[in-house]
């Protein structure tokens, strides 16, 4: 977190409760109970020190909206992907990933990769 601050100062740091749900898959999926305690660890300190953006009824309508649009379209976005999107959207934040590919298909999203 310390590095985020440092690239982008001045800027707030927020999560989507879909990143979080995401990590912690992680969490239940490892068999090494002090890698699943790392990985709860982790996710603690992220959620105390930064907001988790919920996915409120008007969250809830964006996504349905982005989703039905891109599929009309013939574009499918993973639902966890679109989730987390939609919250930066609907915040007018970016979305900070390495996974650039997948955010691109959301339109009006800004995507920023770690340099």
């Amino acid at each position: 977190m310390e590095e985020l601050e440092f690239l982008y100062p001045r800027q707030s740091v927020a999560i989507s409760v879909m990143t979080v749900v995401e990590l912690s898959h992680g969490v239940y999926r490892s068999t090494d109970l002090q890698v699943a305690a790392r990985r709860q660890a982790f996710i603690d300190q992220l959620a105390s020190r930064l907001e988790v953006i919920p996915v409120s009824l008007s969250l809830a309508r964006l996504i349905g909206r982005i989703e039905g649009e891109q599929a009309a379209a013939g574009r499918v976005i993973d639902l966890a992907d679109l989730i987390i999107g939609a919250s930066a959207l609907q915040r007018n934040d970016a979305v900070l990933t390495l996974n650039k590919k997948h955010f691109a298909l959301i339109p009006n999203l800004q995507v920023l990769t770690p340099s």
